[in-house]
C-alpha cells in the first residue's frame, strides 16, 4: 500500500514539474532542445505559434512564429514520454531593456511579458520618465496608441483648444502594455496668483462752472466780482493706480485641472415650442489652470484667466436678458519651480459723457453754452495676472507652526506667573496630536 502511493506521489511530482518550467521564446527567435533517449514522435500542440525541426535523433529546434503558448511533447522509439514542456512565444524584450538601462541608468525599470502583452513595473522619479518609457516601449514592439477612456467615462477637462504638443491628460495608452510605473512621490503645483485692473482715467471738462462748491443741484449767485465768481475752464487729467481684483491661491497634483470663481451665476431664459428653460451662466473673475511637472526646472502650465460683468439688460416683452462684458485669455507658458511670471493686455476703454447746465438758462441757444459745462472721462482698464508657481509637499503635523495669541492680564505679567503660557503649550501639545491622527478624535 505504501509502495503504491509513493509511485503516485513520484507521478505527480512529474507533472507539475514538466507544467512549472516552461519554455520561454522570444517572438521570430529559437532554441535547442536535447534529449537523452533517441527521438521517436515530436508532437506540438500549436504549431501556429510554435513548430520545430529534427536536428539529428537527439536533438530538435524550436522556433516562435506567434505571440501566445503551445506545448511540446517528445517521445522515444518506443513510445515513452521524454519531454512534456509548454512553450511561451513572448515579446523579443532584450532589446528593449537594454535600451531602458542605456536611456535610464538610474532607474531600475522591469520589462515582463504577460502573454500576449507586456507589463512595465517600476519606480521613476518624474512623469517625463515614466511617459518616456512608456512610448519607448510602445514604439520599440510597435504597440499603437488607443483612448484611455471611453467617451463618456473620459474625465472632464478645461475649455482650452486642442494643442498635441502641451498634452495635459493622459488620455491615451498603448495597445497591450500594462502600466506599472509608479510615482516615488506625485508633485503638486501651487499657483499664487494676483489679479488686478490696473488702468488709467483721463477727464476733459470744458466749460464754465457757476457754481460755489455747494450741494448737488444747489445754485448760488453771489456777486458778480472776480473774486467772488467761481467760473473756471479747466482740462484734467487724473492718473489712477488700479485695485487688486482676486488673490487666487490654486494647488493642483500634476496631470490634473484646477478652477477658481469669484463672481455668481445669472439665469439665462430661452423659450421654444416645447416651453421655458432656464440656465445658468457664470460670471465674475475665474481663473482655470493645468499643471504638467516633468521635473523641477520643467513645469508646463495652462491658464484661461476670464473677468466678466453685466454690462447690461435687454428688455423683451417676456423677460429680461443681461449682456456680459468678458475679457479671457488662454495661455500656456513652461516655468521653473519657484520663479514668477505675468501676463497682461486684456485691455477695457469707456467713455463717459456728461453736462452739466444751470436750468433755462443754459438751454438758451449759443448763449447757453456760458452757463453749462461739458466732461467727457474716458476710463482705460488693463487686467494684469501675476502669479508665482512652487513645487509643495504635505507638511507632517509636527512641523506645523500654529498662530497663537496668549492672552496675559497685567498682574500676571506683575507677578511672573506663568501658569498661563504652560496651558496654551499643553493646548498647542494636544492640537498637534489630534492632526497627528488625522483630526479624529480617538
Amino acid at each position: 500500500m505504501l509502495n503504491k502511493w509513493c509511485s503516485k506521489l513520484i507521478l505527480v511530482l512529474c507533472f507539475v514539474s514538466t507544467q512549472v518550467f516552461a519554455y520561454l521564446i522570444p517572438l521570430n527567435d529559437a532554441r535547442s532542445v536535447r534529449t537523452k533517449q533517441q527521438i521517436g514522435t515530436v508532437f506540438m500542440s500549436q504549431p501556429t505559434i510554435a513548430d520545430y525541426k529534427v536536428i539529428n535523433e537527439r536533438q530538435i529546434v524550436v522556433f516562435g512564429s506567434s505571440i501566445g503558448q503551445t506545448r511540446l511533447m517528445i517521445y522515444d522509439i518506443e513510445g515513452r514520454l521524454v519531454v512534456s514542456r509548454v512553450v511561451e512565444v513572448t515579446q523579443p524584450l532584450s532589446k528593449v531593456r537594454d535600451e531602458i538601462k542605456k536611456r535610464f541608468p538610474e532607474l531600475d525599470i522591469e520589462v515582463v511579458p504577460m502573454g500576449a502583452k507586456v507589463a512595465v513595473n517600476g519606480t521613476v522619479f518624474t512623469e517625463r520618465q515614466r511617459d518616456g518609457i512608456y512610448a519607448l516601449v510602445a514604439s520599440m514592439l510597435d504597440k499603437q496608441p488607443v483612448a484611455r477612456y471611453p467617451t463618456a467615462d473620459a474625465p472632464l477637462t478645461l475649455p482650452f483648444s486642442s494643442d498635441p504638443q502641451t498634452e495635459f491628460y493622459r488620455n491615451n495608452t498603448y495597445e497591450g502594455l500594462i502600466e506599472g510605473l509608479e510615482m516615488s512621490f506625485p508633485f503638486q503645483v501651487n499657483v499664487r496668483t494676483t489679479i488686478a485692473a490696473v488702468g488709467s482715467e483721463f477727464r476733459e471738462t470744458v466749460g464754465i462752472d457757476w457754481t460755489s462748491g455747494g450741494s448737488p443741484g444747489v445754485f448760488t449767485f453771489p456777486d458778480l466780482t472776480a473774486s467772488d465768481i467761481s467760473a473756471t475752464i479747466t482740462a484734467l487729467a487724473n492718473d489712477n493706480l488700479g485695485e487688486v481684483l482676486a488673490e487666487p491661491n490654486l494647488t493642483v497634483l500634476s496631470g490634473q485641472e484646477a478652477s477658481f470663481l469669484v463672481g455668481g451665476e445669472i439665469p439665462m431664459i430661452t423659450s421654444d415650442t416645447n416651453g421655458t428653460t432656464i440656465s445658468f451662466k457664470e460670471f465674475g473673475i475665474g481663473l482655470d489652470i493645468a499643471a504638467k511637472v516633468h521635473n523641477e526646472q520643467e513645469i508646463r502650465l495652462r491658464l484661461e484667466p476670464s473677468v466678466s460683468v453685466v454690462e447690461q439688460i435687454y428688455k423683451t416683452t417676456t423677460a429680461e436678458v443681461p449682456q456680459l462684458a468678458t475679457r479671457r485669455a488662454v495661455t500656456t507658458i513652461q516655468i521653473a519651480d519657484g520663479q514668477t511670471f505675468m501676463i497682461g493686455g486684456l485691455m477695457n476703454t469707456e467713455d463717459i459723457e456728461s453736462l452739466q447746465k444751470i436750468p433755462l438758462l443754459g438751454d438758451i441757444p449759443l448763449f447757453g453754452a456760458l452757463f453749462s459745462k461739458a466732461t467727457t472721462n474716458r476710463k482705460t482698464t488693463e487686467v494684469v495676472i501675476i502669479a508665482t508657481v512652487n513645487l509643495v509637499k504635505p507638511t507632517k503635523a509636527n512641523e506645523l507652526v500654529l498662530p497663537r495669541i496668549h492672552k496675559t492680564n497685567t498682574l500676571n505679567r506683575w507677578a511672573g506667573m506663568s501658569r498661563e503660557f504652560v496651558e496654551k503649550d499643553q493646548q498647542d501639545s494636544d492640537l498637534i496630536k489630534l492632526l497627528s491622527s488625522g483630526g479624529f478624535a480617538q
